[in-house]
């Protein structure tokens, strides 16, 4: 019996080896594909946050383009109502020096006829004045 027992000991040593082996294997094996899928896991994240960070750049870059073709749509439309108003001033202001010339040329008319007026009225009432002065010294004489 004892031989029986010392086999039986020997096997189950060996079945535990063979065990404590292919539980090493299979766990070796889920450790590799552990690893592996981990490593693809990764790498796709690095792609996608690549592509991620790619795309926040061009956006970037495609609304900085957009705020540059504006501001300069802003700036010649700023430049071209600048460029009219100082026109419109223009024109408007020799429209103004030409109203206040006529306006100058028509007080000046009326204040010389006005001035002529006074001028004939002073001198007829001079005149009527010696010619009465003239009339009562005649009488006293």
């Amino acid at each position: 019996m004892t031989f029986k027992t010392d086999h039986i000991g020997d096997e189950f040593t060996e079945i535990t080896a063979n065990l404590q082996q292919m539980m090493s294997t299979r766990l070796d094996h889920v450790t590799e594909g552990f690893a592996q899928k981990s490593e693809s896991i990764v790498e796709l994240m690095n792609t996608r946050s690549q592509e991620m960070t790619d795309l926040v750049i061009e956006t970037g870059n495609q609304l900085a383009d957009t705020i540059s073709s504006r501001v300069e749509e802003v700036n010649t439309t700023l430049k071209n109502t600048g460029d009219s108003l100082v026109l419109d001033l223009t024109l408007r202001g020799s429209d103004v020096v030409s109203q206040l010339e006529q306006s100058g040329t028509r007080i000046a008319d009326t204040i010389v006829q006005r001035g002529q007026q006074v001028t004939e009225k002073f001198r007829d009432g001079a005149d009527q004045l010696a010619d009465a002065i003239a009339s009562k010294q005649r009488r006293r004489a």
